[in-house]
């Protein structure tokens, strides 16, 4: 997956991560932000027990792009280790605005998209 500039191997290392969590690793321990952020990965893609849905998906970009999130990040100009911090995550703004783009509405209910996932998976 690609958005605009954004490519899978340019994710920040505390966003990759959060694929190796279990869905319940990811319920607790997950970073506000990214924690969306990788839940609607795993709606869009359908897996880690997640079943497929766009409508999901972005609701869930929706949500990691207005969530202040902090990610340390090395930068060239600011050294290793500087904490980033972004009014609304940069690659779900841009997952948000291809899903919309594509004609995909947002899910009504964060939660309703919850409830079908399976756990246990």
């Amino acid at each position: 997956m690609a958005d605009l500039f954004v490519s899978e191997t340019q994710l920040p290392v505390e966003v990759r991560t959060h694929e190796a969590l279990s869905t319940e690793e990811l319920m607790v321990f997950g970073q506000s932000g990214v924690k969306e952020f990788e839940i609607a990965r795993r709606f869009e893609a359908g897996r880690a027990g997640f079943p497929q849905s766009d409508e999901c998906a972005l609701a869930f970009f929706e949500i990691s792009g207005r969530t202040r999130t902090v990610i340390r990040e090395d930068r060239l100009a600011g050294g290793a280790g500087q904490p980033i911090t972004y009014l609304g995550f940069p690659p779900a703004r841009a997952a948000a605005r291809r899903l919309t783009g594509q004609g995909v509405v947002s899910a009504n209910s964060e939660t309703t998209c919850l409830s079908r996932v399976d756990r246990a998976a």
